[in-house]
């Protein structure tokens, strides 16, 4: 499920979308936005390995590079509709969750 968070960088507070992403078959409330980005393309999936395989959502930018998500990241939408994947530790160190009005 998609929450509110907020970030301050350089003095400025940042709110933006997110969600951690459990590459579950159970995780059935993703977001509009993330199905949109998966059905037109801008995020895939790979698998890595052989013994141990691993699911990655890769999510393409706008400069044509590529971010890795793995299991138990956030995926991260800002305001101006880029999607970026964040590790845990550094969501959960810089994030924090917010209500509607921006609190």
């Amino acid at each position: 499920m998609t929450q509110k968070y907020k970030r301050t960088h350089n003095g400025k507070d940042i709110v933006v979308e997110a969600f951690k992403w459990t590459s579950d078959q159970y995780q059935t409330d993703d977001p509009e936005w993330i199905i949109n980005a998966i059905e037109d393309g801008r995020v895939t999936f790979r698998r890595y390995g052989a013994a141990w395989p691993i699911i990655v959502m890769v999510i393409e930018y706008p400069d044509n590079s590529v971010g890795y998500a793995f299991v138990n990241d956030y995926i991260v939408r800002y305001e101006n509709g880029m999607i970026v994947p964040v590790s845990t530790v550094t969501f959960e160190h810089h994030f924090r969750e917010v209500n509607d009005n921006g609190q």
